[in-house]
């Protein structure tokens, strides 16, 4: 049977209520420091709900000290990883590393596990001491969001994808169109990757990215640009 779950507290807290659909970003973990702290910097100011921490087996960089790192440089912004931990199994000697991460956070870690996940079978989402977030990877292939946080492989396109396209896949405008369908559909927060898009090219690319997805989503919404004071165009008159 499927397991609807909420993002909710750690240690036995309950479920915590939906109040609204949430948005988020990954961003991975390799990226250099300062750079991933500046995009992350930058996301809250947008209104970002969330950045997720890509880490990938055999990669040297470490997801939740770079949580930690980042932790210092924001305020708001809920900071999360995605982990792989098998059902039953408390792994203590990590519980203890979360708590530590999760003081360092004032509380905004998340850990994101395989959905459908059972709180209630003592494994490792019943101990966390952080919030546990169900993620699904290929929300094509589920039919309950509901109170699931989507890890969406995006594909920036710079022309629109005429007739059938896969989701997720598109310019900026169509991506937005299917984070707000599956937010319709329920699901707590949709998050997107966007590590695999050709329109990614270097770590700087991340940065107008982040603005035009923030624009796409919410119709209306303008990044305020400032321009340096010695503009070519301040001289026109």
């Amino acid at each position: 049977m499927r397991t609807r779950l909420e993002a909710r507290p750690g240690s036995g807290a309950g479920v915590t209520s939906l109040q609204r659909s949430r948005l988020g970003l990954v961003l991975p973990a390799t990226m250099n420091p300062r750079e991933l702290a500046a995009r992350a910097r930058q996301a809250e100011s947008l209104g970002y709900d969330s950045i997720w921490i890509a880490w990938e087996r055999g990669e040297s960089a470490d997801a939740l000290s770079t949580i930690a790192y980042i932790a210092g440089l924001t305020g708001r912004i809920a900071l999360g990883s995605r982990l792989d931990v098998p059902a039953g199994c408390a792994h203590w000697h990590l519980l203890e590393r979360l708590e530590a991460v999760s003081a360092l956070t004032g509380g905004r870690l998340v850990i994101g596990m395989e959905h459908p996940l059972d709180l209630g079978d003592g494994s490792f989402a019943a101990h966390a001491p952080a919030q546990v977030a169900g993620v699904v990877r290929d929300p094509a292939t589920r039919g309950d969001h509901v109170g699931a946080t989507i890890l969406a492989a995006c594909e920036i396109t710079y022309q629109p994808v005429e007739g059938a396209r896969p989701a997720f896949t598109g310019t900026f405008e169509q991506v937005a169109s299917d984070i707000n369908r599956y937010q319709r559909l329920g699901a707590y927060e949709v998050t997107a990757d966007l590590r695999g898009s050709a329109s990614i090219t270097s770590p700087g690319d991340y940065a107008w990215h982040i603005e035009r997805l923030r624009e796409a989503v919410e119709p209306g919404f303008a990044v305020q640009r400032s321009f340096a004071a010695d503009d070519a165009f301040d001289t026109i008159t």
